[in-house]
């Protein structure tokens, strides 16, 4: 069990639907470009249902400690994480953990392809290995071929 200091978060709070979670802080112009990428609708007019979580209470969190504060409560089976590396690539991917098979797996999604993941994790339809498998070489989901 990681020690993450209280005054932090205890824990990740109820959302209806999948939170992405902001870890870094660097820009908030940056940020607000991110976030209408990861909701706003693309293909067919299929779109992720997310839940945004700006709070600097959550700055620099590993995905270990992202897992942690997952347990017990958190219903989703899956999490996303804008991270340093969201903003620092050309492609803004999000990071996608697996909170229920094998918890901690991880790969990156680009936002016009977070639609399919957050809707067919959501629903069951396919599991996280599905897309896991489907990654390019550097571990970035960016659709099926």
């Amino acid at each position: 069990m990681l020690n993450i200091p209280t005054e932090i978060v205890e824990n990740l709070p109820d959302s209806k639907d999948p939170l992405v979670i902001r870890t870094f802080f660097g820009n908030d112009k940056d940020w607000h470009s991110v976030s209408e990428k990861l909701t706003k609708s693309y293909e067919m007019g299929f779109k992720a249902y997310v839940e945004l979580l700006d709070d600097r209470r959550f700055r620099n969190l590993t995905p270990e400690e992202i897992v942690e504060l997952s347990k017990p409560h958190y219903k989703h089976t899956f999490i996303f994480v804008a991270d340093s590396l969201t903003f620092s690539n050309s492609e803004n991917t999000v990071l996608c953990i697996d909170l229920y098979n094998e918890i901690g797996k991880s790969f990156r999604v680009i936002p016009s392809e977070m639609w399919a993941v957050e809707n067919n994790l959501s629903i069951a339809n396919m599991d996280f290995h599905e897309f896991y498998e489907s990654c390019d070489a550097d571990g970035v989901f960016r659709g099926f071929e």
